[in-house]
């Protein structure tokens, strides 16, 4: 428990003893003489003038008529306002040290099943909008205030400190998530961060960018299953543009889900499971209107884009479809979600 919260707890637990103890000898002083089965006032009147009294307010509804009572209310008078403004500086205290931390990228995540990002640049702060516009929790980890504001200008969770650090991936509950991007500006960095990932959440999805093609295989040996070369992707995409520039346009749109047609990926539920591709493409596009491409068997992982009709759809089996938010909405209400 943080110190911050222990003063606060304590500091409750404080005046909450006090409003009973003082409640408790003012309804027995008060009933004393009263016949049993009688009381003048209950312990519930008592507490509500203890707290009236605590509050100096003062209503004069419930007050004391012995000389016990008048102490303790004297007592109650002199140090009810200064137990209030301790209590609620506590209080305030601790609510402004929260946003301060959470503000300074100092509080610990409490994300589940969300996304961890490691390291905030163009490339990042690109997939941070398109995961939260799909509804994905992130929180990124970076190394600088500025990067904080920028994180939270995003809408993502923000934390200070070394992303190459098991520390700094514990602060953002790298344990409870999915997955794990790592875009850092050094290749032998990225590596580091992979490894720290790994050691911190050992079934979490790595997905790692890496600038040096020769080091690709070696960032696999280090835990991340899916490694990008944007220099790569880049070259393709420029040398494309020299001869199909159409074909760039509809790239950028169906890579993109803010807008327009999106690429998303399903798992072959029934009653898509078990036809062949030319049944399921026929059932897909009637049902939602969605386009199946591309289909990921379960064996061994391999891709493959246009697959024949013939083949035959498995449980286990990705489907990859293109379509529109409203079209994959019905492919989740025919998929089971």
């Amino acid at each position: 428990m943080n110190p911050e919260t222990k003063s606060l707890l304590l500091s409750a637990l404080g005046l909450a003893i006090i409003l009973l103890v003082s409640a408790a000898i003012f309804q027995y002083y008060e009933n004393l003489g009263i016949p049993d089965g009688e009381e003048k006032y209950t312990f519930l009147d008592t507490v509500y003038w203890t707290i009236v009294t605590l509050s100096t307010v003062g209503y004069g509804d419930i007050h004391p008529t012995r000389m016990e009572t008048e102490v303790l209310s004297i007592f109650l008078i002199v140090l009810g306002l200064s137990i209030y403004v301790y209590v609620i500086t506590q209080f305030g205290s601790f609510i402004v040290g929260r946003s301060l931390k959470e503000a300074k990228g100092m509080k610990k995540c409490d994300y589940e099943n969300h996304v961890v990002v490691l390291g905030i640049n163009d490339v990042t702060e690109e997939s941070i909008r398109q995961l939260l516009h799909s509804d994905r929790k992130v929180a990124a980890v970076v190394e600088s205030s500025e990067d904080v504001d920028r994180t939270v200008r995003l809408g993502a969770f923000p934390v200070l400190g070394d992303p190459t650090q098991p520390g700094s991936l514990e602060m953002a509950n790298l344990g409870k998530a999915d997955t794990v991007l790592i875009n850092l500006q050094d290749d032998s960095r990225t590596i580091l961060a992979a490894l720290a990932c790994r050691k911190v959440a050992k079934s979490a999805r790595i997905v790692a960018s890496i600038k040096q093609r020769d080091l690709i295989e070696l960032v696999r040996e280090s835990g991340v299953e899916s490694v990008i070369s944007p220099q790569s992707l880049t070259g393709r995409m420029l040398a494309s543009a020299v001869f199909e520039p159409d074909v760039i346009d509809f790239v950028d749109d169906v890579t993109s889900g803010l807008e327009g047609c999106d690429l998303r990926e399903f798992p072959a539920r029934s009653p898509v499971s078990g036809k062949t591709v030319g049944e399921a493409l026929r059932h897909l596009r009637e049902r939602t209107g969605a386009l199946l491409v591309a289909l990921v068997k379960k064996e061994g992982g391999k891709e493959m884009t246009n697959p024949p009709d013939d083949m035959l759809i498995e449980d286990g089996d990705k489907l990859i479809l293109l379509g529109y938010p409203e079209q994959f909405e019905k492919v989740k209400g025919l998929l089971g979600g």
